[in-house]
């Protein structure tokens, strides 16, 4: 209180003496979330409400948070995946009456990915503004456990025409108007979609193996079993995830056809594999139970014919790009990455773009400060334009040419490739050669920033969306 008290000095000029302690506000001790705000504050004046309410990710919501959202959110659907902070935040909407105002300091992730969709209509539909918004930033203090989250700071008040600021790498601006996604711009709310709203190739989840780890192999596993019996060669194929593909690391799995199974079967040590994953499968979860009559193969078994594009459902928020990479068909990509199969290249180019990563920037979850990709917030939201065949042949050029970069850069991992203090300047060349092209597919004389390919895209998916 005493150092609050030096703070306020230092702005004001002057601070009331202490003492003699005199009778100076009240404590209310209760569960805020099933009480009546207005009891304990009338809302008839002028009030700031300020707190750091938890934060508790669905994840890790326990009984108890979950009865407290299930209560302040009895009126509404599409919530149980929310943090559990958002509790205050409608309840704050629904206590401000005229002139009160309220700030939290928040988790970002309620300003991210598909938390946008379940929780700002909300607010937004009881006509309630955002009145400052700070961009995000990792949580810290002095306490020895820190939470490891990163957080915003939001100010809330009644829908009006004064003057908006954003906080960000020491600057504060004003805007007209502060977006769910801490952005200026347009009340947009990016909403999930099963399917691309442009003329884009469809994105889907890798496979699900779901077999207790009996099918799937290192890099010295895959050499035993082969020098064991080299008939098991044929049925090896090269398995990637998110993490194989950035970091470099070998890996593959077992992958039988149906037509192949009985040629397998004789082959004593895949005999031996199938027999403890139809086990796993028999004592396992509902999902795997429904699969134990197939133990030779994943529950999904999805490849492309010739090629498939794979992005990473998870990449570092330091990378300028989200390393998206083109592999062939024969390699098996797991749940924790997306394909695109038989693609024509330009579609890697597209992704690759920073225009595109401005979209994922602003409306991507995240996994702790790294994106979280999701094909139906991130990418069948996309706003990209019709090209025409010629549009199309030169981004199918530069993809090349941005695979052959790579290629002369073969030794190094995707991780050190797209470090942004160890990628190559013919890396960076051909990037910022797709970058111009790609913006200029959007708008012909280019962007000036990343704000104005942002304000671009929302007043695009505007347009498409109706």
């Amino acid at each position: 209180e005493h150092q609050m008290n030096i703070s306020f000095k230092d702005e004001f000029g002057e601070v009331l003496p202490t003492l003699p302690l005199k009778q100076s506000g009240n404590i209310f001790r209760n569960n805020s979330l099933y009480s009546n705000w207005e009891e304990v504050c009338s809302n008839d004046g002028e009030v700031y409400i300020i707190g750091n309410p938890p934060y508790v990710s669905q994840r890790n919501q326990e009984d108890i948070h979950k009865s407290d959202m299930e209560h302040v959110f009895k009126d509404y659907e599409n919530y149980k995946k929310l943090d559990y902070i958002s509790c205050w935040f409608l309840k704050a909407s629904k206590y401000i009456k005229n002139i009160q105002k309220v700030a939290f300091v928040t988790t970002s992730s309620i300003c991210q990915g598909a938390q946008v969709d379940m929780l700002w209509p909300k607010i937004f539909g009881l006509d309630i503004d955002i009145i400052f918004a700070y961009d995000p930033f990792k949580w810290t203090n002095n306490a020895k456990n820190q939470a490891g989250v990163t957080v915003t700071i939001i100010g809330l008040s009644k829908k009006n025409t004064s003057r908006k600021y954003i906080f960000g790498d020491g600057l504060k601006t004003e805007v007209k108007y502060i977006n769910a996604y801490l952005k200026s711009g347009q009340e947009t709310i990016i909403t999930k979609q099963n399917k691309p709203i442009s003329d884009l190739p469809y994105m889907q989840g890798g496979n699900q193996p779901r077999e207790g780890g009996y099918l799937m192999l290192t890099d010295e596993e895959k050499i035993e079993l082969v020098s064991s019996d080299d008939r098991i060669s044929k049925f090896i194929r090269p398995l990637m995830g998110s993490n194989e593909f950035i970091k470099g690391i070998k890996r593959w799995c077992i992958w039988i056809l149906d037509e192949q199974l009985q040629e397998a079967k004789n082959i004593p040590l895949l005999a031996e594999r199938i027999q403890k994953v139809y086990e796993h499968r028999k004592n396992g979860n509902s999902v795997e139970r429904s699969f134990y009559k197939v133990p030779h193969k994943f529950v999904t078994t999805k490849s492309g014919v010739n090629n498939q594009i794979i992005i990473p459902i998870v990449s570092s928020e330091k990378r300028q790009y989200i390393p998206v990479g083109f592999l062939p068909a024969s390699v098996v990509v797991t749940s924790k990455a997306y394909s695109i199969f038989d693609p024509e290249p330009y579609v890697l180019g597209v992704l690759t773009s920073r225009i595109h990563m401005v979209w994922v920037r602003a409306v991507s979850g995240r996994l702790g400060s790294g994106f979280s990709y999701s094909s139906n917030i991130c990418y069948n939201t996309f706003p990209f334009p019709k090209l025409s065949e010629q549009a199309k042949e030169t981004l199918n050029l530069l993809s090349l040419e941005l695979l052959v970069v790579r290629e002369n850069h073969s030794s190094k991992k995707i991780s050190d490739l797209y470090d942004p203090n160890l990628m190559p300047k013919d890396l960076i060349e051909v990037h910022k050669k797709i970058d111009e092209y790609v913006d200029s597919i959007f708008k012909y004389d280019g962007f000036k920033n990343d704000e104005e390919r942002l304000e671009h895209l929302m007043n695009l998916y505007l347009n498409i969306m109706g």
